[in-house]
């Protein structure tokens, strides 16, 4: 066959054009080199299927997969560069950290292998194969450089991702050694060789990528990255000022506060942005509703992220691995977080060990563990939404503000306004919303087509009902894309109510366009911050698995959620906590128990179908769904759970939670029985914290000791630990409290109680100096047992 009339593959075609698009024209429009990374797609043996399949049939099958793969990339703040037939190009925004836009290209890239798998068994091609090559180098971006979609861009990453994903195995990606250089903590990547690549002078180290290794942290999730950060100097300014003392190795601290919406995330990613030459490593720890029951859940959910999912039961060898890379090789600090996180084969010598002991140990290890990773350079650490820590937590917070100034790290904390919990006298930046001109100037970022001058009249609404809230300002931007017609009609009546009344307005009106997906949404806020495809399915059993895994793309896609494990089976969570929140409150309360109560049932039958909700989450559903003796049981083993662990504030304030539900209960005999069991493990947590003579103490066993007599005998071995409770905590030794449990218990047919209530007497006769008294109790008690144990 002649040269001129041989038909190239469309990806050969489609890469030439590519990287043809600028022509000698160049000089005359603006251009900036970035460094970019390109992503090269295409299905495997498309040809061989056009062969055998009708036109149509084939032409549907490459639609969906086009859509599939236009999803993923787009999920992952990718830009779709040009599609040819059964493959494409992506490139991935300059605005991002060279390292985030690696990272991100290769999610994209993994989840377009999901894709293909869910669209070919779909329609029944399950030998539906696709290849993926990734690049990264230095470019030349023509026109607009801050979007790549409206840019020309020159550069050897488009032609490397190309001649690579050729090279690929089908379902495989093959990564440039600058790619795997930029995302190797991030993914798991195996080594190919070193190969010549034809159109290039040197020969490249060559990876393939196989698998994910973080969660996808808020720099990631909340806002688009790709939009241009708007204001924010004064505040920038004040960050930067702190962070050179850090840097010349006097550390500190600084809280930034503001509403949900107004753009604390997206204020830290600039942050991050701008120190990245500077700082050896940034550390993010993010609270969550619910986690404020659950000892350092921050480190936890950072511990288990780092270990590429990893679910069930910690054990002491995951954490020393996570402390090691993060250079932290230290045993007694690996021994001393196991412990604190409740892992297994901890050091059994610190459940003996007094509370204050174990406080001041934590203090250290945190101390310690801060100082070796500061060995290799100054550090920025990040806890966001410190109005849902965990005492625990808070308290080593607290601890770390303290010793902050020795050492180079720069602390940030975010939190709404009014939640200081102990940090009020740390230098702290208030975000204000954006002012008329910051409004339009976001607006033109999100939305060109309506930021000029012509628009002023929907300009000024905007501002108005969104009060100059990023977050609102964004949704509002959507749903003006979404709904073009009418929009200042509609927009008119919202400008009487409150700016949180609109903005669930914009995204209830959003959510009902969306079909199937709004229900999805729906379930998935009442799930909580995590949810996936299987926990969905028992909540919503009236929609198929391809329709839930439908609404949630179309959810991601929408900017609703995002992916927090884009590799292997994914799981989902909400772009921003205010928008789940929005969702949730805006579901009927039968509506809403209905989907807690399908929760709490599916997950406590087999607790591996959610294996991140811990014991006080489910039981946080259970009270939820009104199924408060459930509730109530849950808590009490929350609360046990946590004074293993010596978690002595978290223990105490779930069990307290538990006391209170028991007013709720009906019938005064079961709520009985369950104050009881929730006084059993809380007693001794009120007597190591406030002591076993506090009036907290006296008054838990006193009221346990009056509803225990009210109880049938046969019952009363099983709260044996309540006498001895009160006994303990008696304000005087006179030896009437022993007698009285003595009395009360003396028909009870258990050896071990009856022993242990003579116990209450002898200790009490010896210590009055009442020896005969003494020896005839231990008689009485030796007498229980027989000859053989004496």
């Amino acid at each position: 066959m002649s040269e001129k009339g041989r038909v190239e593959p469309p990806i050969v075609a489609l890469a030439k054009g590519v990287l043809s698009k600028v022509d000698g024209s160049v000089s005359d429009v603006r251009s900036e080199r970035r460094v970019m990374t390109a992503l090269c797609y295409d299905l495997v043996g498309s040809t061989d299927l056009l062969a055998v399949l009708d036109i149509e049939d084939y032409e549907e099958l490459m639609s969906a997969f086009r859509r599939a793969a236009r999803q993923a990339i787009s999920s992952c703040s990718g830009v779709v560069d040009s599609e040819a037939g059964d493959g494409g190009v992506a490139l991935f925004p300059a605005e991002m950290e060279a390292k985030d836009a690696a990272s991100q290209a290769i999610r994209a890239g993994l989840e377009i292998i999901e894709a293909c798998k869910r669209v070919g068994l779909e329609k029944d091609h399950t030998d539906l194969h696709v290849r993926v090559g990734i690049a990264t180098s230095m470019t030349l971006v023509h026109g607009d450089g801050g979007d790549p979609a409206h840019a020309s861009v020159t550069g050897p990453a488009l032609a490397m991702a190309t001649r690579l994903q050729a090279m690929a195995q089908p379902d495989a990606i093959l990564v440039s050694d600058e790619t795997r250089n930029l995302a190797r903590r991030s993914h798991v990547f195996s080594f190919r060789g070193i190969h010549v690549i034809k159109g290039f002078a040197e020969p490249e180290r060559i990876w393939r990528a196989i698998s994910h290794k973080r969660d996808v942290d808020r720099f990631f999730a909340f806002g688009r990255l790709n939009n241009t950060f708007i204001g924010r100097g004064d505040e920038l300014a004040t960050i930067a000022a702190c962070w050179h003392d850090a840097v010349a190795g006097k550390g500190g601290a600084i809280l930034v506060q503001g509403e949900a919406g107004i753009g604390k995330s997206r204020l830290l990613y600039e942050v991050r942005k701008r120190t990245r030459f500077q700082r050896a490593k940034l550390l993010l720890f993010q609270c969550q509703p619910g986690g404020s029951h659950s000892a350092l859940y921050p480190l936890l959910q950072n511990v288990r992220s780092d270990l590429a999912g990893k679910e069930g039961r910690l054990e002491t060898s995951d954490v020393a691995q996570v402390f090691a890379n993060q250079s932290v090789h230290d045993d007694e600090v690996v021994d001393i977080f196991s412990f604190l996180l409740g892992a297994e084969g901890s050091n059994p010598g610190l459940k003996e060990a007094d509370l204050k002991v174990i406080r001041e140990k934590a203090a250290w290890a945190v101390r310690r563990s801060i100082e070796a990773i500061c060995e290799h350079g100054p550090l920025i650490l990040v806890v966001e939404d410190i109005h849902w820590i965990d005492l625990t937590s808070r308290q080593l917070l607290a601890e770390l503000a303290l010793f902050i100034h020795r050492v180079p790290v720069l602390l940030i904390m975010t939190a709404r306004p009014g939640t200081y919990l102990g940090f009020r006298d740390l230098p702290h930046i208030t975000l204000k919303p954006l002012d008329r001109e910051e409004t339009r100037q976001a607006i033109m970022a999100m939305r060109p087509e309506i930021g000029s001058a012509a628009h002023s009249e929907l300009i000024s609404m905007v501002e108005e009902v969104t009060g100059g809230v990023p977050l609102f300002i964004e949704e509002i931007c959507q749903w003006i894309a979404e709904n073009a017609a009418s929009i200042t009609d509609r927009l008119a009546p919202a400008g009487s109510s409150s700016r949180i009344s609109v903005f669930e307005g914009i995204l209830q009106a959003r959510l009902e366009a969306l079909g199937p997906a709004k229900d999805v949404a729906r379930a998935a806020a009442v799930a909580g911050n995590r949810f996936n495809l299987e926990l969905l399915q028992k909540l919503l059993p009236e929609y198929s698995d391809e329709t839930i895994g439908n609404a949630l793309d179309t959810l991601i896609e929408a900017g609703f959620l995002i992916r927090v494990r884009p590799s292997g089976e994914p799981d989902y969570g909400f772009r921003h906590a205010l928008i789940r929140e929005t969702i949730y409150n805006a579901l009927l309360r039968r509506r809403r128990q209905a989907l807690h109560q399908s929760l709490f049932s599916a997950v406590g039958r087999d607790r591996n179908l959610a294996p991140w909700l811990g014991t006080a989450e489910l039981a946080d559903h259970a009270e939820r769904a009104g199924l408060i003796e459930e509730a109530i049981d849950q808590f009490i083993a929350a609360g046990r759970e946590s004074y293993v662990r010596s978690a002595m504030a978290e223990a105490r304030q779930i069990l307290d939670h538990a006391m209170t539900l028991c007013q709720r209960v009906r019938g005064p005999d079961k709520q009985d029985v369950l104050r009881l069991a929730a006084m059993m493990p809380l007693g001794p947590i009120l007597t190591a914290t406030e002591g076993p003579n506090s009036l907290p103490a006296r008054k838990l066993y006193e009221d346990g000791v009056e509803i225990a007599r009210r109880r049938p005998l046969a019952e009363r071995a099983k709260w044996f630990p309540i006498y001895w409770g009160w006994w303990f905590t008696g304000p005087t030794i006179d030896g009437e409290r022993a007698r009285a449990v003595l009395t009360d218990l003396r028909d009870v047919d258990d050896p071990e109680v009856q022993f242990q209530a003579r116990h209450c007497v002898w200790a009490i006769e010896f210590n009055l100096g009442h020896h005969k008294n003494c020896i005839a109790a231990v008689d009485e008690g030796l007498a229980l047992y027989g000859t053989g144990q004496r």
